[in-house]
């Protein structure tokens, strides 16, 4: 058995990272998961949040990647992300997520169906966990 994790994130555009990892932290619908070589087969969604991928045991994280959702399919030493879009958290900027926000929360406030609400609040559940990240990072 490998002791790595052959990891791939795709969007529907692109993809976006394939390595071998020693471990992989996703946001998982219930909570962190981590990811190690041999892991049980599972299908999971994915939250909004933040990957980690780190290359080498007990090493700082070598990818850190913004999700905005999504599912993970882990079999044993590989694990595939399919995601809505992944983003370089440190290619963000809080003042321009921290913007964003504000105009979702007017589009809410102003939608006119429940299809406009449900998109606006999809956008600020995912908008809102990009903003958490950015904070705790500075």
């Amino acid at each position: 058995m490998s002791e790595h994790v052959a990891v791939e994130v795709v969007t529907p555009e692109r993809r976006v990272l394939a390595v071998d990892a020693a471990e992989v932290v996703l946001p998982g619908e219930e909570g962190d998961m981590g990811v190690l070589a041999g892991h049980a087969p599972v299908v999971t969604l994915l939250r909004p949040g933040l990957v980690e991928i780190r290359i080498e045991d007990g090493a700082e994280p070598a990818h850190r990647l913004f999700v905005k959702g999504g599912f993970a399919e882990i079999a044993h030493d590989k694990a595939i992300l399919l995601v809505e879009e992944a983003l370089d958290p440190a290619a963000q900027s809080l003042e321009e997520v921290r913007r964003r926000i504000r105009e979702r929360e007017i589009d809410l406030e102003d939608a006119r169906d429940a299809v406009e609400a449900e998109e606006a609040e999809r956008d600020l559940r995912w908008l809102r966990a990009l903003a958490e990240i950015l904070e705790r990072s500075h």
